[in-house]
């Protein structure tokens, strides 16, 4: 499938909404501009990234998929251990959990590893479109009726995501192959008109419980009602595909280039917000303004960039081609 500047500039454009919503993580729910820039953002920048990456898994078979499978369960578990650091230091590491439930972004990952064994089922199977939406749907839906405690069980809930979200992932996988040459072909105006719209209602009328929806794998039990959390998750599912085609029709090819760092971007911001910039932040500030947290997420992104050229970070990101090295090394000195 030939490279697509739009999908490349929209991943980077998307990567970097992920880095700015962490920045703003420390004090989102204190702050109604942060919590309206967050529910702005999220209702398109998981959900489009998802659906680019089910668009991308249409010539999936099961040959491809074992060889995805090793390099990613590899990259999965090695950035588990890094991120693991921090609990193996302070006496807190869980075994189980480790090897169970994803940390921070890796839920991710395991989304992709899970999301394309299910297309590898559907094309042996020759499950029908239509059943794949519904059955999809009816998970999504009823994840939500799983009551996590989010403070005490962060990584539950980040597990629970890789259910929310397949209806997205099939979104792209179904999608006819020139979906992007239609949306750009549609007038910006409409786009733009819709944005407006929903950044107003936003601003006049978000709260807490629509940035829990839009965030993925929060149980209903955190809404005033549980018939309030699954219908705004049901609008959720719908709302953000619409939203997500709205924001492909406007964003510009300017970042191409950079697309193809969006996952090892993905993957070491966290390195850097939680230990470093919330490091310094709850240590000597209550409260921060949004422009630095702006400008915080811009510098942690092009740190980000510059680390994945590092040969050593390119090994890490792909530990196949290091144990590959490796082999082939060793024949050689036999």
């Amino acid at each position: 499938m030939e490279r697509n500047k739009s999908l490349d500039s929209a991943k980077f454009i998307l990567i970097f909404f992920v880095v700015l919503a962490h920045t703003c993580e420390y004090d989102l729910f204190t702050s109604k501009i942060k919590l309206s820039i967050y529910i702005f953002s999220s209702i398109y920048t998981i959900p489009l990234f998802i659906i680019i990456s089910g668009y991308f898994s249409k010539n999936l078979t099961w040959d491809k998929y074992k060889k995805f499978f090793l390099g990613f369960i590899l990259v999965y578990y090695l950035f588990q251990l890094i991120y693991s650091i921090p609990s193996m230091l302070s006496g807190h590491f869980n075994i189980i959990r480790y090897i169970l439930l994803p940390i921070g972004p890796l839920w991710y990952i395991m989304g992709l590893l899970a999301w394309r064994y299910l297309i590898v089922l559907i094309r042996k199977y020759n499950i029908p479109a239509s059943v794949s939406f519904i059955i999809s749907i009816i998970i999504s839906l009823a994840v939500g009726f799983i009551k996590i405690d989010p403070m005490l069980h962060p990584d539950y809930v980040s597990a629970l995501r890789v259910l929310v979200f397949i209806p997205h992932f099939f979104v792209g996988y179904y999608a006819p192959q020139d979906i992007w040459y239609r949306i750009k072909n549609v007038k910006k105006i409409y786009s733009i008109a819709f944005f407006v719209i929903f950044g107003i209602w936003v601003c006049l009328y978000g709260t807490s419980y629509h940035a829990f929806t839009t965030f993925g794998g929060y149980s209903y039990s955190v809404f005033p009602t549980i018939t309030d959390g699954l219908i705004q998750r049901l609008i959720f599912i719908i709302f953000a595909v619409i939203s997500s085609a709205a924001f492909y029709n406007i964003i510009p090819d300017t970042f191409y280039k950079f697309g193809s760092a969006s996952l090892g971007i993905l993957l070491l911001h966290i390195l850097i917000v939680y230990p470093l910039y919330w490091g310094v932040i709850t240590k000597h500030f209550n409260h921060i303004s949004i422009i630095v947290d702006i400008i915080a997420a811009i510098i942690i992104t092009f740190i980000c960039m510059f680390l994945t050229k590092l040969k050593f970070i390119q090994l890490i990101m792909n530990p196949s081609k290091l144990i590959e090295m490796i082999f082939t090394k060793n024949t050689i000195k036999k």
